[in-house]
C-alpha cells in the first residue's frame, strides 16, 4: 500500500463545517479574549485619563485716554483696542519680574500651578482670564492669584489701562472632560472577539482530517468501498440506539449505504479470492465495531454463510451491540480452556453467527499469537463462506498486526473529521508492513454537508432495509441452534 500525504484543494464547504465544529469546542476563546481586551481597554482609558478643570475671571477694560463720561465712538474703539492689547501682551506680562515677584508673594512660588490664558471678544472691551488644570485646587489657587496680581502687573507695564470685574471669578467643580471608557471598552472587546474568531478559523484551516472519499483516496491508494452516514435517533424513551441493521429504528438510507458497501466489497473479495476479512481503524471511536457488524449482517442476508469474530480481546463489544446476554465462549475462552468445541451464537433476526466471549484478556497477544488461534481460523474457514474479524484499532495496539497473518485482507474504517491524516497514513503503513492486503476503506459517520456521498433519511425511521428483509426472522429458534451445532468437532 502506498500513501500520498498531499493536501486536497481548498474546500469552502469543508472549511465552514470545520469552523462550526471548532467553534462549538472553542467558543469560549473569543469570549475570554473579548473580556480580557475590554478590561484592558477600560484600564488603559482610566490610566490615561486626566481631568481638566476650568476657572474664569471676566473684566471690562477701560482706556485712560477717555474721560469716564465720554461715550463717544472713539472711547469704545479705544477700550476695544486696549482689550486686544491685553490679549496680545498677556503671556509677556506674566513673565515679567514684577509679575513673578507678585506671584511669589502670593503663593511662595515663582510659577503658577495651572495654565493661564487671556482672551478678548472681537470688537469689544470684554477681557477674560481662563485657568485650566488637572486639579481643582490648582485651578482655584491660580485663579485667586491671577485676580490679585494681574491688574497691578498689567498697570505697571501698560499704564493707561484699568480692569473692572464684570462678574465674580468662578471655578467649575465639574471637569471639562468626563471619563467615558465605554467606547474604548467596546472597541477593544471587538478586537479581542475578532482575534478569537480568527484563531478558530486558523484551527479549522489547519485541521488535517479526512472529509470526503477524494481526501481518503488521495491519502492512501486504496479504493473506498463505502460511505456510511451519521445516524441520529429521535428522542424515544427506551429506544434501541445501536446502529445495526437488525435495529428497527435504523433508517432505510443507512441500510442502502451498507448495501452499497457490501456490493463493492463482494466484488473485491471475488477478485482477490478472499474469505477472512479483518476490520480495523486508526483510533477508538471510529466505528469499526459497528461497520464490521453491519458488513457481516449484509453478507449473511445474501445467503452467504458468515460468522462475525470478536477479536478485540481487551474489550469485547459485539454481544452488547446486538443486545445478546447469553453466556458464550469467545477466542480467549477457547484458547485458555484448550477447547475444540466452537459454539457460535445466532444473532437474532438474521442469518449471522457470532463468535464472542464474555471475558476480557489482560495479555491478548499471548492468545492471538498462539498456535491454537490458527487452528480456530482453519476450522472456521472450512465451515463458512466469509469470516469478518473485528480487531482493536491498529494505531494504538499491535493486535491487528498480529492477526494479519490469519486473514486474507483488511477493511480500514476512517471516521470523517476525526483522526489526523498523518496518523491514518502512519497506522496504515505499519499494518502494510505485515504484507496484509487492503481490500478497501470505509468513510464512516459522514455528514451530508461535507460529502456528496452522504445519505439523507427518507421517511424517518423505516422497518424495511433495502432488500435485506430484517422485519422477518431468517431463523427460528430451533434452526439457529441446529446451525450452531455444525461447528462442534
Amino acid at each position: 500500500m502506498e500513501t500520498n500525504n498531499n493536501q486536497s484543494s481548498f474546500n469552502y464547504t469543508v472549511f465552514f463545517h470545520n469552523y462550526l465544529l471548532a467553534f462549538r469546542r472553542m467558543f469560549w476563546i473569543p469570549l475570554v479574549l473579548a473580556l480580557l481586551a475590554g478590561a484592558f481597554g477600560y484600564y488603559r482609558e482610566v490610566r490615561s485619563y486626566r481631568p481638566s478643570y476650568e476657572g474664569k475671571a471676566v473684566y471690562i477694560v477701560s482706556s485712560n485716554f477717555a474721560d469716564a463720561t465720554d461715550i463717544s465712538v472713539y472711547s469704545f474703539y479705544s477700550d476695544s483696542s486696549a482689550a486686544s492689547k491685553l490679549t496680545s501682551t498677556f503671556p509677556y506680562v506674566l513673565d515679567t519680574d514684577v509679575a513673578k515677584q507678585l506671584i511669589y508673594l502670593h503663593t511662595g512660588k515663582y510659577s503658577l500651578p495651572a495654565r493661564v490664558t487671556g482672551t478678548s471678544l472681537a470688537d469689544s472691551n470684554i477681557f477674560t482670564i481662563t485657568v485650566q488644570g488637572s486639579s481643582i485646587e490648582a485651578v482655584r489657587t491660580t485663579l485667586e492669584t491671577i485676580v490679585e496680581i494681574y491688574p497691578q502687573a498689567a498697570a505697571n507695564i501698560l499704564g493707561n489701562v484699568s480692569l473692572q470685574p464684570l462678574e465674580e471669578p468662578e471655578v467649575n467643580p465639574e471637569p471639562l472632560n468626563q471619563l467615558t471608557p465605554t467606547r474604548s471598552v467596546v472597541r477593544y472587546a471587538l478586537i479581542g472577539l475578532v482575534l478569537g474568531l480568527l484563531l478558530i478559523g486558523v484551527n479549522a484551516y489547519l485541521r488535517r482530517t479526512v472529509h470526503t472519499t477524494e481526501d481518503l483516496q488521495k491519502l492512501v491508494n486504496t479504493p473506498c468501498i463505502g460511505t456510511l452516514p451519521n445516524v441520529r435517533f429521535k428522542a424515544r424513551t427506551g429506544a434501541n440506539r445501536n446502529v445495526v441493521l437488525t435495529n428497527e429504528y435504523v433508517s432505510d438510507s443507512y441500510a442502502d449505504a451498507v448495501n452499497t458497501m457490501r456490493f463493492h466489497l463482494r466484488k473485491e473479495l471475488e477478485r482477490q479470492g478472499a474469505q477472512v476479512i479483518m476490520v480495523t481503524s486508526t483510533n477508538p471511536g471510529e466505528g469499526k465495531t459497528t461497520v464490521s457488524a453491519n458488513l457481516a449482517l449484509a453478507l449473511a442476508a445474501q445467503g452467504s454463510r458468515t460468522i462475525l469474530v470478536d477479536a478485540d480481546l481487551r474489550k469485547p463489544s459485539q454481544k452488547a451491540l446486538f443486545g445478546i446476554d447469553t453466556p458464550s465462549q469467545g477466542l480467549a475462552e477457547l484458547i485458555a480452556e484448550k477447547s475444540d468445541k466452537i459454539t457460535p451464537l445466532a444473532v437474532p433476526d438474521s442469518e449471522l453467527l457470532l463468535l464472542s466471549g464474555d471475558k476480557s484478556a489482560d495479555q491478548p497477544q499471548r492468545f492471538l499469537s498462539s498456535p491454537r488461534m490458527k487452528k480456530i481460523f482453519l476450522s472456521l474457514r472450512e465451515q463458512m463462506d466469509y469470516i469478518i474479524v473485528d480487531t482493536p484499532p491498529c494505531g494504538f495496539l499491535s493486535d491487528a498486526a498480529t492477526l494479519s497473518s490469519l486473514v486474507d485482507g483488511v477493511v480500514y474504517v476512517v471516521r470523517q473529521d476525526f483522526v489526523s491524516r498523518p496518523a491514518i497514513a502512519d497506522a496504515m503503513q505499519l499494518l502494510a508492513a505485515t504484507d496484509v492486503r487492503f481490500l478497501g476503506c470505509v468513510l464512516n459517520n459522514t455528514e451530508r454537508s461535507t460529502t456528496r456521498y452522504g445519505y439523507g433519511y427518507r421517511g424517518g425511521y423505516g422497518s424495511k432495509y433495502g432488500g435485506y428483509g430484517y422485519a422477518s426472522k431468517y431463523y427460528g429458534k430451533q434452526e439457529a441452534e441446529a446451525s450452531s451445532e455444525e461447528f462442534v468437532k
